[in-house]
């Protein structure tokens, strides 16, 4: 009898043992795995790209002749660092589906993206200042935007007829969104514009149709009156405390009040 409970007894320990180191190997591993941080994407290949030197440290992208839909731009070509994007480089690009921006990126040109009807996302680009005109106007599937803390402005027209635009996020340094940028945004619904921003110029949201009630920073000193035209689900608006200039016109040499 005690020979049965002494082998039982050894038994019983050599299965706790096995079941410590089991949970021991299995805590290593999830320690392992949480400690390994996500892999970045791939850049896409340099020579995917023209560019032109802008001086002896920078360059400029002017095109894409490559044919991958998920493009994550390199931060540097030939040893010279991406600062910009020219005007039109991806202008009517049936492929591409997603767009990752370098972080030194300061600049997007006019109608970067105009017409890429298949982009649905843009993110990265931590250094950019700011768009050009048109830059991302009829990109009909473009879904989703997120601009850092170092972006200010928005140029006109930007993101003009993005009809499937439903979520941009804007960093805390965003301070001008020019006319027309949203306009057409017809499945914008949410929309947070952060304080700090000052200036929001006329149409920039005209026919954003999904919109049914806005924020807006008290920081706002100058605005359109024009701002939410033809918004027909537009129900609730606050008046900025800093607003004090209403732009009226705009003309060939910009806005007047």
């Amino acid at each position: 009898m005690c020979e049965f409970r002494r082998a039982r007894d050894t038994h019983s320990f050599d299965a706790g043992k096995r079941l410590i180191m089991t949970m021991s190997c299995f805590l290593l591993v999830l320690l392992m795995v949480i400690a390994v941080p996500a892999a970045k994407a791939a850049e896409t290949p340099a020579d995917m790209f023209t560019y032109s030197v802008l001086n002896g440290t920078y360059c400029s992208i002017t095109g894409y002749t490559g044919d991958f839909a998920e493009v994550v731009i390199p931060s540097e070509i030939n040893g010279y660092i991406v600062q910009k994007i020219n005007d039109g480089a991806f202008k009517n690009n049936k492929i591409i589906t997603s767009v990752v921006l370098p972080d030194l990126l300061e600049t997007l040109g006019n109608n970067v993206f105009q017409g890429c009807t298949a982009l649905t996302s843009v993110s990265g680009g931590a250094s950019l200042i700011s768009t050009g005109n048109y830059t991302f106007a009829d990109c009909t599937s473009l879904v989703s935007v997120v601009l850092e803390d170092n972006f200010t402005t928005v140029g006109d027209y930007a993101f003009a007829n993005c009809t499937a635009l439903t979520d941009i996020h804007f960093g805390s340094g965003l301070t001008i969104i020019k006319g027309h940028a949203f306009e057409g945004c017809v499945s914008l619904s949410d929309l947070h514009l952060p304080q700090g921003m000052t200036t929001i110029y006329a149409y920039t949201f005209s026919g954003c149709t999904s919109l049914t009630e806005i924020e807006l920073p008290d920081s706002i000193k100058t605005m359109s009156a024009d701002v939410f035209y033809n918004c027909s689900k537009l129900t609730k608006v606050n008046y900025p405390k800093s607003w004090t200039t209403v732009l009226s016109k705009y003309n060939d040499q910009g806005y007047s009040e």
